[in-house]
């Protein structure tokens, strides 16, 4: 008899547990309209890692600087202008970066403002935080200067580095952005509204362009999906 009693009352309690877990919990509105905010967010950051990853790799971003310092131990300086910029299209590379000169005191900060139409060395290699990007250029002179970027893909900021082996490092620190559509004329269509996105490559009509080719290209073809990156939507 006992034995009994005590098979029922398991059966009764496996009987309710599996009830209770098979519920589905009731959320209450606010609760809902929670999850529903997070949910958004969660996809507004893929997105955007999405969207770095594929301006790194297609070659199209533009790199703000805020701060630069030299190296090791120099004073920081706050960058302003938004003229400063370094942009990277297709090859191409526009740079306009104050520049600290001088391996021993006394420093002096002059301007890099060169158009580089062809450098050696580039390099694309994924990080665990997002992309290092590497190449070399003369600038013109009897001397090398390496560019190194540190993209992160998820907070869109991006350490970059000048080496010369003349000069102190040179440390720049600002935002990665998206330069403009390759498939648009070297002027902007008044016609197509800001923001359009491109049908043919997916990026967004740019609002200015200082070195957009005069005339029209067709857009890069698609970069093959990597194994690292299976989510990439070039």
């Amino acid at each position: 008899m006992k034995k009994t009693v005590i098979i029922v009352l398991g059966l009764l309690l496996a009987a309710t547990a599996f009830t209770v877990i098979g519920q589905k919990k009731i959320l209450s509105p606010k609760e809902e309209r929670r999850e529903v905010r997070e949910k958004r967010r969660a996809e507004r950051i893929a997105n955007y890692e999405k969207f770095m990853d594929s301006l790194v790799l297609s070659r199209n971003f533009q790199f703000n600087p805020s701060t630069m310092q030299r190296q090791p131990a120099g004073p920081m300086r706050q960058i302003m202008n938004p003229a400063f910029n370094v942009g990277v299209w297709d090859g191409t590379i526009d740079i306009c970066l104050p520049y600290i000169k001088g391996y021993v005191p006394p420093y002096y900060v002059t301007v890099i403002n060169y158009t580089v139409p062809d450098v050696q060395g580039y390099t694309t290699e994924q990080t665990h935080e997002g992309w290092m990007v590497t190449f070399s250029t003369s600038l013109f002179s009897a001397s090398t200067y390496t560019f190194t970027f540190e993209i992160f893909s998820r907070t869109g900021g991006a350490n970059l580095t000048i080496t010369n082996p003349w000069y102190s490092p040179v440390q720049y620190s600002g935002s990665i952005s998206q330069l403009y559509c390759p498939a648009v004329f070297g002027r902007i269509d008044k016609r197509v509204p800001a923001g359009t996105l491109c049908r043919s490559c997916g990026f967004s009509q740019p609002i200015f362009c200082r070195s957009a080719p005069r005339r029209r290209r067709r857009c890069p073809p698609p970069v093959p999906r990597s194994p690292a990156v299976p989510w990439l939507w070039l």
